[in-house]
């Protein structure tokens, strides 16, 4: 018999690429997750505790994020309008790296700053997964990011002009979409637990949600974009589109 458990959580606020993470002027007094941190796993991991070599999957997170980020830049999700100017968003190895210490925390449990030199506001969505027997690494990668997405049941375009998190859980599906979210790295760890196995699950944005700001501007489908448009995601601007990932 199959069994299952799927959890997640959001972050909202702080992020970037420094070599030194204890610098004060990264995390406006909070402590980063990468500072004074040797890469260890936490000692409440279980015996069996594995960070997963998720190279072969960049490709895959990647396009899911652009998939529906191009359905609704396009104007395809019902109740929300399409976007002018919606960033492809591209893998990056920093940002999966400083993921990948979140993860080894065996918890699921935010990082209090994760921001780099170049992503001074950083966001992070984070999905745990139980299940007996083990399920693969697709269904746990494509279980966080599907869930994280369907919040947009519960989301309004009003949200989107100016974010405010409300009653109901909004604040996984904002990221996805945030038209300056132009960089996206992840990190999955696995053990075991109560005779199943459990996955931990973290990505980590160039952009977070911020309060009374605009998740994307709505208009005309990639009217703005001045590079032209993804020719894999018409409904985005190509990939060398500058935008700033630090404008809220």
């Amino acid at each position: 018999m199959l069994k299952f458990v799927f959890l997640f959580a959001v972050v909202a606020c702080a992020w970037g690429q420094t070599a030194d993470y204890c610098a004060a002027s990264l995390c406006n007094g909070s402590k980063h997750i990468a500072c004074g941190n040797n890469g260890d796993y936490a000692s409440t991991c279980a015996a069996d505790r594995k960070l997963i070599d998720i190279s072969s999957y960049k490709t895959a997170i990647v396009d899911k994020h652009n998939g529906y980020r191009n359905t609704v830049a396009a104007g395809n999700l019902p109740g929300f309008l399409s976007a002018v100017r919606m960033g492809t968003m591209q893998w990056d190895d920093e940002l999966a790296s400083l993921a990948a210490l979140n993860v080894k925390q065996c918890a699921m449990k935010h990082d209090a700053c994760r921001n780099t030199d170049r992503f001074k506001w950083s966001g992070q969505n984070l999905a745990w997964y139980w299940s007996i027997p083990a399920a693969t690494v697709d269904k746990a990668i494509n279980n966080g990011i599907d869930s994280w997405f369907n919040e947009y049941k519960d989301a309004t375009m009003a949200q989107i002009d100016s974010y405010s998190s409300g009653t109901a859980v909004i604040g996984h599906f904002t990221p996805i979409v945030n038209d300056r979210n132009i960089r996206v790295g992840c990190a999955l760890l696995s053990q075991g637990r109560n005779n199943g196995v459990e996955y931990f699950f973290a990505c980590n944005y160039a952009q977070t949600n911020v309060l009374n700001r605009k998740i994307y501007t709505s208009g005309t489908t990639a009217s703005q974009c001045t590079t032209g448009t993804n020719p894999s995601y018409p409904a985005l601007c190509s990939a060398s589109e500058p935008i700033d990932a630090n404008v809220v």
